[in-house]
């Protein structure tokens, strides 16, 4: 995920600030190649705030679940 923004740093400026034609538009290459390495990015964000969210949620069950077990150590 690093690898990717820091690519989508390097691209984008570049591929916005190419003066070497006379149009200011991109053309469907480097739309296609841009766009691709922002969503990358943005699904890299998504997947490891998933993977934190998940662990913590993880990790509050468990703990909850210790915690019951130590104050009510009779009942199984």
């Amino acid at each position: 995920m690093a690898a990717s923004i820091v690519e989508l740093s390097i691209i984008l400026p570049r591929d916005f600030t190419n003066t070497s034609e006379d149009s200011l538009f991109l053309d469907s290459g480097e739309l296609l190649r841009t766009f691709g390495f922002a969503f990358m990015a943005i699904i890299g964000f998504e997947l490891i705030e998933a993977i934190v969210g998940l662990s913590l949620i993880l990790a509050a069950l468990g703990t909850t679940y210790f915690l019951i077990k130590k104050i009510n150590p009779r009942e199984h």
